[in-house]
């Protein structure tokens, strides 16, 4: 059967929700601690408890042996001496603090069952207290994860979609486009890398996006901004109008002067 929240409990949540969570944390700091404290008293309680009945059961055993029995006397849990039982009727009681009273066996009996039976009746009242700070510890602790869950931020987005997202690539990373000069990721840290014309990668051919241009006279890359020769096979950059070749043995272009004025134009222009 499902258990259904007591009207006490609906009302100690009512009271939780109203404080702060520093003041739930420090409800169920404390409550945790009590609970601790009654855990040890109960342990307490119960080792004494048994100790009394085995204590019971010890004088029901001595009332039974005759005057005159030898038997080992306990002075401690491991220390035994011999001795002579006088008379079985007569014991010490040992009422707490060091103090001993002598009784008869009957009363002896009954000083056991009148402290066992207080100590569970003292045991069964810490129970309930116990469960009681029990379920205030864990109502405080389900308010304050409520209001945890309140406070949280949303979900964000997943980083590496949103990179993706960004960079425009399938495989998430970033892309430059084609009127970035030369893309870098450091952005200050390093100077940018020159464009190169980079047509000898293609075999020669006009690869990339050059086109041509009417005005002068040359193939142009708006990507790369170089303009391309087709007749020498050199290169003009649009910025500064200094002219390149390819060197087929270094694979790298070398400056070159060369009289072209349609490019220069062009590319002052």
């Amino acid at each position: 059967m499902e258990k259904r929240p007591t009207t006490m409990s609906m009302s100690v949540r009512g009271e939780m929700e109203k404080l702060s969570m520093e003041q739930l944390k420090a409800v169920k700091e404390q409550t945790d601690l009590e609970v601790n404290l009654l855990n040890d008293s109960l342990n307490n309680i119960r080792t004494a408890t048994t100790r009394l009945e085995l204590t019971s059961s010890a004088l029901h055993d001595l009332s039974l042996r005759p005057s005159g029995k030898k038997m080992l006397v306990p002075i401690t849990a491991s220390l035994y001496v011999p001795g002579t039982l006088q008379d079985p009727d007569q014991v010490l009681v040992d009422v707490g603090t060091g103090y001993f009273i002598e009784k008869n066996m009957p009363q002896a009996k009954d000083y056991c069952d009148r402290k066992i039976s207080l100590l569970k009746s003292n045991f069964e009242q810490l129970i309930e207290i116990s469960s009681k700070k029990k379920s205030i510890s864990d109502e405080a602790g389900l308010v304050l994860q409520a209001k945890l869950k309140q406070m949280a931020p949303t979900s964000q987005p997943n980083s590496i979609a949103s990179i993706g997202a960004v960079g425009g690539g399938e495989g998430g990373g970033a892309v430059a486009d084609d009127d970035d000069d030369a893309f870098d990721m450091f952005g200050d840290d390093e100077p940018a890398a020159a464009a190169e014309p980079g047509l000898e990668n293609n075999g020669g051919g006009l690869g990339n996006d050059y086109v041509f241009d009417d005005a002068s006279g040359y193939y142009y890359s708006h990507s790369l901004g170089y303009y391309y020769d087709p007749n020498t096979g050199l290169y003009c950059s649009a910025v500064s109008g200094l002219w390149y070749s390819y060197n087929a043995e270094t694979g790298t272009y070398d400056e070159v002067a060369h009289q072209a004025p349609e490019a220069a134009a062009a590319a002052v222009n």
